[in-house]
């Protein structure tokens, strides 16, 4: 499988070293972009196997890729995804939050269908989506998730700069955002793509409730997941170590895109849905 990466941050700098040390069967990591140059150049340094540096998403494509993955940013999505599967290309999606945008997507389906390609998304931080997924077959009334992570995975967030939350200055636990999936993923781009996940998965983003916490004394990420319907009702409850390159990512969502990847290259044996 010949892939093409997208973002050369803390997730995929990850995946990019697993390839590249043959942890992905049947993968070659064949070219790397990322609008931030020093990000690329410090990559290309650490990988034993030197690739094609592309100067542009146009540039990557022309590389006869069969998989991209997108782990840059939710605008990254928005500006390159029908790019990439219209060049013939699957594609894996870190930035779930971006297919909570209901035109882009559903452009995004349009454009599948016509070319053959897929778009993959891991499950990321979280664990149950299977579980949510079999209860979808009946009827699913509610799911939750709260997500609580230390203070240092909410410096320079835009909207609690602009509701005047003095991050430096929480001392306790403190509910930061109350509502929905939709507005959610809009305020904290790169730290809930999981209850985006969730919503593609499950009941959608103006009905999937979701809670953001500020813990000054956490020193892991924590995700409460809390799903009710005709099967009854279950909760799943993930501690998550932080990734040691970016406090906003858990380093669960680097090995979910690890082990997507592998899946892919090895279809002979699949567990769960």
């Amino acid at each position: 499988m010949r892939v093409g990466l997208l973002g050369c941050g803390s997730i995929g700098s990850y995946v990019a070293k697993k390839i590249d040390d043959g942890k992905v069967s049947n993968t070659e990591l064949i070219c790397i972009y990322d609008k931030n140059t020093s990000l690329v150049v410090k990559l290309n340094e650490e990988l034993k196997n030197k690739i094609f540096v592309s100067k542009s998403i146009q540039q990557l494509l022309e590389n006869n890729l069969d998989l991209v993955v997108e782990a840059a940013s939710q605008k990254a999505v928005n500006e390159n995804l029908n790019k990439i599967i219209t060049s013939g290309s699957d594609v894996l999606i870190m930035s779930v939050g971006a297919l909570l945008d209901e035109q882009l997507l559903n452009n995004a389906l349009r454009i599948c269908s016509e070319k053959n390609t897929r778009i993959y998304v891991p499950s990321g931080a979280v664990v149950g989506l299977d579980g949510l997924k079999s209860a979808m077959s009946a009827n699913v009334y509610e799911v939750e998730i709260t997500s609580i992570k230390p203070k240092e995975a909410f410096v320079n967030n835009r909207f609690l700069n602009e509701k005047g939350v003095d991050i430096s200055k929480i001392s306790a636990k403190t509910v930061v955002f109350d509502g929905f999936a939709k507005e959610a993923v809009k305020h904290f781009p790169k730290s809930v793509n999981v209850c985006a996940t969730l919503s593609l998965a499950g009941i959608g983003a103006e009905k999937t409730k979701v809670k953001v916490v500020v813990d000054p004394n956490a020193k892991i990420i924590i995700h409460k997941i809390r799903v009710k319907g005709g099967f009854g009702e279950f909760f799943t409850e993930v501690r998550n170590v932080q990734s040691p390159q970016n406090p906003k990512t858990s380093y669960m969502a680097c090995l979910s895109a690890l082990n997507t990847l592998q899946k892919l290259s090895d279809k002979t044996l699949q567990i769960g849905t």
